[in-house]
């Protein structure tokens, strides 16, 4: 196996990535995204909340586990395929109003599995959760996976 990272364009994959189903339907935003990095927004709505009117911790790591996703797609490339394989967070502060910023990197990278982290935060900086994934890597040809849209 090489160690030359795939060519990304990384405008294409963000503008492809804000228009995945589940991430419209959220309100997510893939704000940024570079190898192994990626930023996401998610905007406090109402029908995001838990019966106690802050938002539902569901959401959250939904948002947790995407920038996650993005971030690994950007180092390994169209031709993989990827899936959570374990998440676990922990969650710091509620969040009442704004929005939710999720900055995920991936700290390892190898060729089955990769390891992200991502540092949850309200428009305002402060910190309201941390979380850990796994995720399971395999070829393309070796899944059910259609082939994205934004490939080389």
């Amino acid at each position: 196996m090489t160690n030359e990272r795939p060519k990304v364009d990384f405008e294409a994959l963000r503008n492809h990535a804000n228009q995945i189903p589940m991430y419209k339907y959220m309100g997510m935003e893939v704000v940024e995204v570079r190898p192994g990095y990626s930023r996401f927004r998610l905007p406090f709505r109402k029908e995001l909340t838990q019966p106690f009117g802050v938002m539902h911790g569901g959401a959250i790591a939904a948002v947790a586990d995407s920038a996650v996703a993005v971030a690994l797609w950007g180092l390994v490339g169209a031709d993989k395929t990827f899936t959570t394989i374990e998440l676990k967070i922990n969650f710091i502060a509620a969040v009442g109003a704004g929005e939710v910023i999720a900055e995920g990197n991936i700290v390892h990278c190898g060729r089955r599995t990769a390891i992200g982290e991502v540092t949850l935060k309200d428009q305002d900086g402060r910190l309201v959760g941390k979380c850990l994934s796994t995720y399971m890597i395999l070829p393309l040809e070796q899944s059910s996976a259609v082939p994205p849209e934004w490939k080389p």
